[in-house]
């Protein structure tokens, strides 16, 4: 089964104002943070502390639905 997604990176090197208020809103206090954001815009996104694999994959296929 095929799941779309877009992939966002962004540099924290030099802490944008921006990226410090994204941290803040995920209640974080640091890099690296990963979120998905489901098909649904009106769900918020899943936070990830561990990544791995299976767990995004997983991630994937149940915000795909």
């Amino acid at each position: 089964r095929s799941v779309n997604g877009v992939r966002f990176i962004a540099d924290y090197t030099r802490q944008p104002a921006e990226l410090t208020a994204e941290l803040k809103r995920f209640g974080r206090a640091a890099v690296p943070m990963v979120l998905l954001y489901p098909k649904d815009s009106v769900q918020p996104p899943m936070v990830f502390d561990l990544v791995t694999p299976g767990g995004i994959v997983k991630a994937l296929e149940h915000t795909a639905r």
